[in-house]
């Protein structure tokens, strides 16, 4: 072959579908759309509902009829539950409330994320600590230099070349260390958890929890997850996971999370200016507080017309937020996964009938105050005692003591228990079991009813066009995580999102879910018309952009989909899944200039990726740069694909 010939037996007969990426440790194969608009859509999507769209100027439509802003309906007393009232930051706080502010600063939420110059020397870096370990083929070094982390991923040594790695520099650590701590990382504002984790209970470092091969150079991190770890976090509008700079405006949680923005009380100096959650007139307004974070769900939907952070403590959840259940299979028990949902089937919460017996969140947790390991049975005793004091445990207190020595209350009747394998799972059980009672009787859902109900309802209302919209979003997310659902869940979701989209057209959340019904069908070309909806109207959404240009892809129109990728690119330049499925059909095309461009970006986004350092030999040949194509065949070689042999005779052909 010449050298100004294509090598084709490097490149496919048949466009390359959309690529395939990872869902997960278990699963090597999902649809890219399915497993990246679970993400990209999940948390982008909810995050710009109350958005200012773009308008072509020779485009004119009539305004949106959103539903009122909760925060302009307020009546009560409160001065700062309006929009316009500021948030401050806790510095402001500090000078009044000293002794609080030290004390909070020790608690876990207090010191909920750091940059990371504050927070290298909390950690061991030697070997005795499982530094380096090897996870998944990879070696996984911790280097530490002064203030300065880097976390290095070696995948396999060249000789006489760089080794095959990526490195990662740390700028931001999660986590107040009372169960580990993981760590981001920002490329041009582009945020990425680390694959590294810090597991303070066995004292070592490992992989962090649900990592696999293909997120070794890092997990994006969406606005939505950010949420409960930082006080707030400067999220670019449209993209999965883009900040502007400063990347967060404040750090660890705050004192305004809970209290509400401070501004007003600080010029005025009255208590009915800030929100004391203790002295909220209901139950259901003070647990709103504590379950705008520790109620996690199944799904959590922003109601339409909201954005991320506009919920105020002093007003309902449920008007901010729709947080989704699993419904109780029959015969089944209820799926209770967080905090807030195993108290909420507790026996202690069921039976407090008035407001001083109610439980609450704030009846056993003091958000001020950290207890430490030595503390936990003497404090949570104490809490208990609260109502319990006149009907005590029916165990004499040898017998406790036998069992628990320092007569601890939880050790029995909240035993902690291994997390599984989901997000936040808790680690403690708040059912707070009763031994030896009998079993009580739970409501249970038809098999005819929806897989999902709002936490906050105890029905769905079929009439309630807003509910319902939601629960339409919720379906649609959810079909990618319970693969045997999918199908039963679709045409829920479908028939829910048109009703949804008849009132407000413009609405992208509802619109992207819907995009994501239709793929999961298989209707393609109804789904490109609900991602071109979206893109009408922001043309830079990220994950409207990756629906379109995944779908145009597999339906082989080469033009539109080649676009597509392009313009997601220049959103989110940091993302290998999109390199690749580009740099795929440019090669396909036999484009191989531009091939050229995005393919090393390919490689650095990818480094073990065979099938990229395949074409960018391809390309190397074509130069006539022969020398270069035989060192990266070696580092092909270093990696030790299964089909080596099989790539050995490829290269072979090339070469003549």
């Amino acid at each position: 072959m010449s050298q100004g010939q294509a090598p084709d037996a490097s490149i496919a007969d048949t466009p390359p579908p959309a690529s395939a990426v990872v869902r997960g440790c278990r699963r090597r194969t999902v649809v890219l759309l399915l497993a990246m608009l679970v993400v990209a859509g999940g948390a982008v999507g909810a995050t710009l509902a109350f958005r200012p769209r773009r308008v072509e100027p020779d485009s004119p439509r009539p305004a949106r009829h959103l539903p009122p802003d909760p925060r302009s309906l307020y009546p009560g007393p409160l001065g700062n539950i309006r929009s316009d009232v500021a948030y401050i930051g806790d510095t402001a706080c500090t000078p009044c409330h000293a002794d609080i502010a030290a004390s909070y600063r020790r608690h876990p939420m207090g010191c909920s994320l750091h940059p990371i110059e504050k927070a290298a020397d909390r950690e061991v870096y030697d070997a005795a600590h499982n530094n380096p370990f090897t996870a998944l083929g990879a070696r996984f070094r911790i280097e530490r230099s002064g203030p300065l982390l880097l976390h290095d991923v070696t995948f396999a040594d060249v000789p006489d070349q760089p080794p095959i790695r990526t490195e990662l520099p740390v700028q931001f650590v999660i986590g107040s260390g009372s169960h580990g701590r993981s760590y981001l990382s920002s490329r041009d504002g582009f945020v990425v958890q680390t694959p590294i984790s810090w597991f303070s209970q066995k004292h070592f470092w490992n992989l962090s929890p649900g990592f696999s091969e293909e997120m070794l150079n890092g997990r994006p991190v969406d606005a939505a997850c950010l949420y409960c770890h930082a006080n707030r976090a400067n999220h670019r509008e449209g993209t999965l996971n883009r900040f502007d700079e400063p990347i967060f405006t404040g750090h660890a949680i705050g004192c305004e999370r809970c209290h509400g923005p401070g501004e007003r009380h600080a010029e005025t100096q009255e208590k009915t200016d800030i929100v004391n959650p203790k002295r909220l007139p209901t139950p259901k307004l003070r647990d709103a507080v504590c379950e705008q974070c520790h109620l996690e769900g199944e799904e959590r939907v922003l109601r339409r017309g909201r954005g991320l952070y506009d919920f105020r403590p002093g007003l309902p959840l449920e008007d901010f937020w729709t947080v989704f259940v699993s419904a109780a299979e029959p015969g089944g028990e209820p799926r209770a996964v967080t905090h807030v949902e195993q108290m909420h089937e507790s026996r202690c919460y069921l039976s407090g009938k008035s407001k001083d017996k109610k439980l609450l969140c704030i009846s056993c947790h003091d958000p001020h105050v950290h207890v430490g390991p030595a503390e936990r049975a003497t404090y949570y005793r104490a809490r208990c005692m609260n109502c319990h004091e006149d009907h005590p445990c029916s165990l004499a207190e040898s017998a406790r003591r036998k069992q628990q020595p320092d007569d601890s209350c939880i050790a029995c009747h909240m035993p902690r228990f291994t997390a599984a394998d989901i997000a936040h799972t808790a680690a403690t059980d708040h059912r707070i079991v009763r031994f030896k009672s009998p079993p009580r009787d739970i409501p249970r859902h038809s098999s005819a009813s929806p897989p999902l109900f709002p936490f906050h309802s105890d029905h769905l209302d079929a009439d309630d066009v807003e509910m319902n919209r939601d629960l339409g979003i919720a379906l649609a997310r959810s079909m990618s995580k319970y693969k045997g659902r999918a199908q039963a869940r679709g045409p829920d979701a479908a028939a829910l999102l048109d009703a949804a989209l008849r009132n407000d057209p413009e609405d992208i959340p509802a619109l992207l879910a819907k995009g994501r019904v239709l793929m999961g069908q298989g209707r393609s070309e109804p789904a490109l018309a609900a991602y071109r909806s979206v893109l009408r109207l922001a043309p830079e959404e990220e994950s409207a952009l990756v629906g379109a240009a995944s779908l145009t892809q597999n339906m082989g129109r080469l033009e539109e989909s080649l676009d597509y990728w392009r313009r997601a690119i220049a959103v989110n330049p940091e993302m290998a899944m999109y390199r690749m499925n580009l740099t795929r059909l440019l090669a396909f095309a036999k484009r191989w200039d531009e091939a050229r461009e995005h393919c090393p970006d390919w490689i650095r986004l990818d480094p073990r990726n065979v099938e990229a350092r395949k074409i960018w030999i391809t390309c190397l040949i074509r130069e006539g740069n022969k020398d270069a194509a035989r060192a990266e065949f070696a580092r092909i070689q270093a990696l030790k694909p299964a089909n080596f042999a099989d790539l050995r005779i490829w290269f072979a052909q090339q070469m003549r």
